[in-house]
Order: C-alpha cells, then structure tokens, then sequence
C-alpha cells in the first residue's frame, strides 16, 4: 500500500511490509543551515559561505548530510508516522547530492520488516529511506531500525 502525508495519518506500526509512505515538501531555508552547523559546532565556510563553496565547484553553501536526515525524521514525525518511536540506528546511510538553501526536500520510506519483541509489547522495524529534493533527486538514503510500542 502507498499513502501519501495529505490522505491520512498514519502510525509507523500500523504499516506491513511493503508498505510505502511519502511526507510532505519541506524547504531547506539559509537560517536553518546557518543554525545547526553552529549548534553542533561544523561552522565550516562550505555550509555558511557561498564564496567558499563556489571555489570548490557548488553552485551555493550546501547543508550538511545530516542536517538532511534530521530534517527527514522531521518530517516523518510531523506526519505522525514515528510517534512513540525510539530511534536505533541507520545502516548504509548514503549522501548522494548536496542539498542547497531553497531546496525543498521530503522523505519516502518502505516498510521492510517487523517482529514483535519477546515481551511482546513492543515492534522492531526496519525501513528503507530517501530523501529527494525538489527535482525527485535522490539526495540522501539508507536503512533505518526503530522501536514502537505495539499497541497505541
């Protein structure tokens, strides 16, 4: 099944494998750049000049890759697919273009697989990622492991 953020809300445990589910547009604005590469302290000129990215051959700054896939959780969250979720890990977690103030970006996910923990009372999932931009790019990708009460 594919659902797309404006159908419905959708919980991330309510998916089965194969399922598929599209956030919404979100942009990429200069001042959120600027802020999280000061806040973890990769105030490299790259992300906050145009001049010095320029003189490595990119047409702008550009936003660091996981700026890109924080902004995705993001926006999984917002569409309420990762409510209640604990964050495990990524696996083959891949920046394939740079993302650009004024880009706008969303999240694609597939549902790869469940299973219910011993207890029961939690799922463990697994899903694969993407983040395209606003030319259906892909920019960023991998695999993701969340932990979901099983019942909400």
């Amino acid at each position: 099944m594919e659902y797309l953020e404006d159908q419905e809300e959708k919980r991330m445990q309510a998916l089965e494998p194969g399922d598929k589910f599209t956030t919404r547009w979100g942009p990429v604005s200069e001042g959120m750049i600027d802020s999280f590469v000061r806040l973890i302290g990769l105030d490299h000129p790259l992300f906050l000049s145009d001049e010095y990215a320029k003189k490595l051959g990119f047409k702008a700054r550009v936003s660091t890759g996981i700026l890109t896939f924080g902004y995705m959780m993001g926006l999984l969250y917002k569409a309420g697919l990762l409510r209640d979720g604990i964050y495990m890990g990524t696996d083959k977690c891949t920046h394939k273009l740079p993302v650009f103030p004024g880009d706008m970006i969303r999240g694609e996910i597939e549902l790869l697989d469940k299973r219910t923990t011993s207890k029961g009372d939690r799922i463990v999932l697994h899903y694969h990622w993407q983040v395209r931009n606003q030319n259906d790019e892909i920019v960023s990708d991998g695999i993701n492991t969340c932990m979901f009460p099983a019942t909400w």
